[in-house]
């Protein structure tokens, strides 16, 4: 190891991390990553001028390999083992495909290789997207727009080298579509499984483009930013996706202690509707801070609809978010509505993960089973009861062997009544 200013920081780096992990923060993680990859990182850098060990970095390569192939051996027996226990995290297999594809898209992009990375990115997308919904819809209509899209992205693949401009435009195309016909319901879903790979398909066409007219092909530092960039933001919506707040101890300080100002008892910033035949009610209005409705906590962010004698009727929750016992899905306003009863108890919710309820196992809520099998939603009776779900996987219940996607419908007794 070359003891130059690289060593130095590399030192100093993980000597914080040390601390920081000395006193059990989270900040250590990140500290010991940068200590560690500090050199390597750079070493991508040629301006930089970093001094490099060529059988170091390819120990460290072939240990990479290693470590990421053990890693994945690791995620995917874990994940049988609990798929044979009755467990299923979807969650994990996705980032497991993410890992696999793109060990195999850097490879290309480093190599230069820009047409085959644009191309095998639309056949990626074609297939696991039709396969997608033909698997959600069945045999119905809605599986033919899941055939369309595969004929579609194996077309655009094809015509990645004889027709680049076209296939760009065409590409180019389907992200504006797509943007306004869903940028009022912000869906992280749609973001990481179709626009982002859109992006680097549209990005690598034009890198392509590039290389073929101009004879440029750009530094290996810039695609080196660019695939770091596209993984972070991968894996930090991944995140935010699937994370859930919960009320805590701080929360409900921050009722009690807040001193901001409270338009009719409801602490609200930015626009706030009232009733028309009454100015004196808040209709709607989006929460500052934190606030208390009976029994339950909603986060600030939220927008909140109230009845006219001031119940709380619906929400739109920022996040996703802990209501009760329930993991509620949430991704800002006009986006997945959870209803209540006057009482404060839930009368509609989306699940942010799958979820027995009552005995029932309850499929979470997403926009691709949305728009091709039907809503997901959880409905309850005023008493508590169970009204609908859309069942997670094949389940025996109640005397009945019933398929996953399958709805439910219960009386206000728990008693099955019709499925469909």
């Amino acid at each position: 190891m070359k003891k130059d200013k690289v060593y130095i920081f590399s030192l100093a780096f993980g000597f914080a991390g040390s601390i920081f992990a000395l006193f059990q923060s989270i900040y250590c993680l990140p500290l010991f990553i940068i200590a560690f990859l500090l050199r390597p990182l750079l070493s991508y850098f040629p301006a930089l001028k970093v001094q490099t060990d060529e059988r170091e970095l390819g120990i460290q390569s072939t240990s990479g390999d290693f470590a990421f192939l053990a890693i994945i051996l690791a995620l995917t027996g874990g994940l049988v083992i609990r798929a044979l226990k009755g467990h299923y995290s979807d969650d994990y297999f996705f980032l497991i495909a993410l890992g696999l594809i793109l060990r195999y898209l850097i490879k290309l992009l480093l190599h230069g290789d820009f047409a085959r990375t644009a191309t095998i990115v639309f056949w990626a997308l074609g297939t696991i997207s039709s396969l997608f919904i033909v698997l959600e819809a069945g045999f119905s209509s809605p599986a033919l727009i899941g055939v369309l899209l595969f004929i579609l992205f194996y077309f655009l693949g094809k015509s990645v080298r004889k027709f680049p401009i076209y296939t760009i435009v065409v590409t180019s195309l389907i992200i504006t579509g797509l943007f306004f016909a869903f940028h009022s319901s912000f869906q992280y879903n749609l973001l990481l499984f179709v626009l982002f790979p859109l992006a680097v398909a549209f990005s690598s066409l034009l890198l392509y483009i590039i290389e073929q007219r101009y004879d440029y092909s750009p530094p290996k530092s810039l695609i080196l930013i660019g695939i770091i960039l596209f993984i972070s933001s991968e894996v930090i919506g991944f995140m935010l996706q699937t994370d859930v707040k919960r009320p805590d101890k701080t929360m409900f300080s921050q009722i009690e202690d807040s001193t901001a100002s409270k338009l009719y008892g409801i602490p609200v910033s930015g626009t706030a509707f009232f009733y028309e035949d009454d100015t004196t009610r808040l209709k709607a209005g989006i929460l500052s801070r934190p606030h208390k409705f009976g029994n339950i906590v909603l986060p600030g962010g939220s927008k909140v609809y109230l009845s006219k004698n001031g119940c709380l009727d619906f929400a739109f929750l920022p996040f996703n978010y802990r209501i009760g016992e329930y993991d509620v899905k949430g991704e800002g306003p006009e986006s997945w509505q959870t209803v209540f009863y006057p009482d404060g108890t839930v009368k509609v919710i989306w699940l942010a993960h799958d979820h027995i309820i009552q005995g029932v196992p309850c499929r979470e809520a997403n926009f691709w089973s949305e728009l091709f099998s039907g809503e997901s939603s959880v409905r309850f009776y005023s008493n508590g009861k169970i009204q609908h779900c859309k069942l997670a996987h094949d389940a025996y219940f109640q005397g009945q062997y019933i398929k996953k996607n399958r709805h439910l419908e219960f009386d206000s007794t728990g008693t099955i009544v019709k499925t469909y």
